[in-house]
């Protein structure tokens, strides 16, 4: 915090503030004026405000050198001014539609409401509406623009001519209104050679000696590709330092089973990683922003066990970010990407943005539990136990392992966690139903229950399957439910089936409120007692059920 003074006479304050790095810095005022005029040192434009949608507080983010700035504000009595210094804040990307259209979209109204105040970079991909684009722009925030890596995966290493071309002709370089390009991606392993990296690096060279590029900024999109000086990708990342670009690495770091586990895994890929990674190139941590995931939703996800709480984790990450001094020079924060999110966790993370890298808090944002008390055993990895089975026939209810099933339902990265399904096999005769009560709940207080499910040998119909999922002593809310039908991802094809022919799922989310703290939950295969309303013999399989609170507007 650079500067907290609060207002007690009208007219004109003058106020110092001494910024201790090149880089974002947030300004707040609460006053009820409805525009407050105000600028940063003599020659500026004055700063335009956008109104927090939650607290009515006029706010803005500059991008500012280091050192001694002077803010004149014409404010009414009674008011606050605040100014802080900030890291970038990313929202990847804009425009998007998420994979799960149930969702809804996440367009300028979604983000106005939910995103906008609590970022200061969008990324793009370049269809943009003028307007939105040319207001994000008067605020002194910034867009920059996706761009592919050529040469990614080709054996045999591009020309520089190759490389420098599609940058310099990306719209990031060649339009003023864009900040910069961010490429995508750079790695070791499989295809690339030291001399792909030499030309990457010449690239960069050629791109920063254009006057095209004067006054913007590369982002290169990296995985921990410094960690040693003598690794091929060092003169490549140094070119990038010299020229004042920058690294989103990226860490999409998937659950743990314990809170435990949790803690050492994101100790080692964050803390670790990123001091080996500053050490190996020799560079403080100015050039780098961390990239979690959102990856929450179908088609990929690093949600991986139902009984654990993905928020809760998301805030054990950035409460990490914010609290561990090896991060106390980290230029910025980002989650990757709009498309792979739950439009819940879109929201949570943006509180997590402000929590924690707007407002400096350092306690944890929710006290939530890491494991999720409601169900025994949701993740079937002790088969049955602990749920009430009722079976048409003997055998019409089993706990099957499918290899592969988990990378089909969008767990990433790969894992046969998840192969473990129970499969139901319909009858003509009556249901197939699996029963448990789902305890400890708070009456009033929102949750949601998902389940992902396939039709086992006929994975490639696009069909809605009669499953039927029901939970008595709650109140459903009927427009947060939705039964989504989805492709599969198409990295994550089932056998004997193409990207161009995809298997389809079933996406089923219940949202309801609990009238006491128990409920009934129950699984069955007829979508009533007396009515089957699917194909007999029908194989359904499924391999988690995820009961949690709702994170609510």
């Amino acid at each position: 915090e650079l500067l907290n003074k609060d207002i007690k006479n009208k007219g004109t304050g003058i106020f110092k503030f001494y910024n201790p790095r090149k880089g974002w810095v947030f300004f707040s005022i609460n006053s009820k004026n409805s525009n407050p005029e105000a600028r940063i040192n003599k020659n500026s434009e004055s700063l335009v405000w956008r109104v927090n949608p939650e607290t009515g507080a006029k706010e803005a983010m500059q991008l500012l050198d280091k050192g001694e700035h002077i803010l004149s504000i014409k404010q009414s009595p009674n008011s606050k001014v605040i100014v802080r210094s900030i890291p970038e804040l990313l929202f990847s990307d804009y425009p998007c539609s998420p994979n799960i259209e149930a969702y809804g979209e996440y367009d300028w109204n979604y983000l106005k409401k939910h995103v906008l105040s609590n970022v200061n970079t969008i990324v793009t991909n370049e269809k943009l509406n003028h307007s939105e684009r040319d207001q994000w722009i008067k605020e002194g925030r910034q867009w920059i623009v996706h761009s592919q890596l050529v040469g990614l995966n080709d054996k045999k290493p591009p020309t520089v001519e190759e490389v420098t071309e599609a940058w310099t002709n990306n719209v990031g370089t060649t339009d003023p209104h864009f900040s910069g390009i961010i490429v995508d991606e750079f790695m070791l392993g499989g295809d690339k050679t030291a001399e792909h990296y030499n030309v990457w690096k010449e690239s960069i060279t050629a791109l920063y000696n254009n006057p095209v590029f004067r006054g913007k900024k590369f982002y290169a999109y990296c995985t921990p590709i410094f960690g040693d000086p003598d690794l091929m990708s060092i003169p490549f990342g140094k070119e990038v330092v010299r020229n004042e670009g920058l690294f989103t690495l990226e860490r999409y770091l998937n659950e743990l089973p314990t809170e435990d586990e949790a803690y050492n895994f994101l100790f080692n890929e964050l803390s670790q990683t990123y001091r080996k990674l500053t050490r190996g190139l020799g560079v403080d941590g100015q050039k780098w922003i961390i990239t979690l995931g959102y990856l929450t939703a179908p088609t990929e996800t690093q949600n991986y066990y139902p009984f654990v709480d993905y928020r809760v984790y998301m805030d054990m990450q950035m409460h990490l970010l914010a609290t561990d001094p090896t991060f106390n020079d980290l230029y910025g924060v980002q989650e990757y990407i709009a498309a792979y999110a739950d439009e819940e966790l879109i929201r949570w993370a943006h509180k997590l943005f402000r929590h924690y890298f707007i407002e400096g808090n350092r306690t944890r944002f929710t006290d939530e539990p890491y494991i999720l008390p409601h169900l025994k055993n949701s993740f079937f990895l002790e088969g049955l136990q602990g749920w009430t089975v009722e079976q048409a026939k003997e055998g019409s209810i089993e706990e099957q392992n499918i290899e592969g099933l988990s990378w089909l339902f969008g767990l990433y990265p790969r894992t046969n966690i998840g192969d473990q399904c129970i499969r139901f096999k319909r009858s003509d005769e009556k249901p197939n139903t699996i029963r448990q009560t789902i305890k400890k709940l708070i009456p009033g207080k929102l949750y949601s229950l998902k389940l992902v499910a396939a039709d086992k040998n006929n994975m490639g119909k696009k069909q809605k399957l009669a499953l039927s999922i029901k939970i008595k002593g709650v109140e459903i809310i009927e427009e947060l439910s939705f039964l989504q039908i989805y492709p599969s991802n198409y990295d994550h094809i089932p056998p004997g089936l193409t990207r161009e022919n995809p298997g389809y799922l079933n996406f089923n989310r219940i949202v309801f409120r609990p009238k006491s703290e128990t409920a009934e939950l129950s699984i069955s295969d007829w979508i009533s007692p007396s009515q089957s309303s699917g194909p007999i013999g029908q194989e359904i399989i499924f391999n988690s059920i995820e009961i949690q609170s709702y994170y609510a507007d």
